[in-house]
């Protein structure tokens, strides 16, 4: 049974769905299939996230059925597009204070079915996942540069050097000065 028919079930007299309601539905994924379609030609993304909004909005109103198909195997995680807008986020705005609420308005989900989400995708809470991309862009300043660690503390989003240090430390075992020492040793060895 398609979409429609799941719809004209629904709107017939006595299921209690006003025929008015789901012209407003059908007339509001209309214009977001139509945005997709236009945005096709721009970015593919733009048109993807019109898309998915079309279809949420659609399952919201027939609800759930056996007569639709079974998610797929990876249902629960992001999207390839989505995790892939998060990744490049985060590494944009690593020096910034990174909310989760920020993470799960790139995607249009709540913040509560992001953070779910998330975790499915990349093994680690937002937070987690955050800290450890700090954590590995500190050790590639640290290896490349001779830069102070409170200024590489700022660079990666720390709120001081203190916290980097502590970050750190529970990360890779070490302080960032004795690693930083250690892996400047090892590499004048070679």
């Amino acid at each position: 049974m398609d979409t429609v028919s799941m719809l004209e079930i629904k709107a017939r007299p006595g299921n209690g769905v006003p025929l008015m309601h789901i012209q407003e539905v059908v007339g509001r994924v209309v214009t977001l299939l139509n945005d997709a379609d236009r945005e096709l030609g721009q970015t593919q993304e733009s048109a993807k996230s019109a898309i998915a909004r079309a279809t949420s909005i659609l399952m919201a109103e027939i609800g759930h059925s056996a007569a639709l198909p079974a998610p797929c195997k990876s249902a629960g995680a992001l999207l390839p597009w989505q995790a892939s807008r998060v990744r490049e986020y985060i590494d944009r705005n690593i020096a910034q204070v990174i909310r989760v609420s920020d993470l799960s308005a790139l995607v249009f989900r709540t913040a509560a079915h992001f953070s779910r989400t998330f975790k499915r995708s990349f093994g680690l809470t937002p937070h987690a996942y955050v800290l450890r991309r700090r954590i590995e862009f500190a050790s590639r300043l640290m290896l490349e540069s001779s830069t102070p660690l409170s200024q590489i503390a700022l660079k990666c989003g720390f709120t001081d050097q203190a916290h980097l240090c502590k970050r750190f430390r529970q990360h890779t075992g070490a302080t960032p000065a004795a690693w930083r020492r250690a892996q400047m040793s090892q590499s004048c060895l070679c």
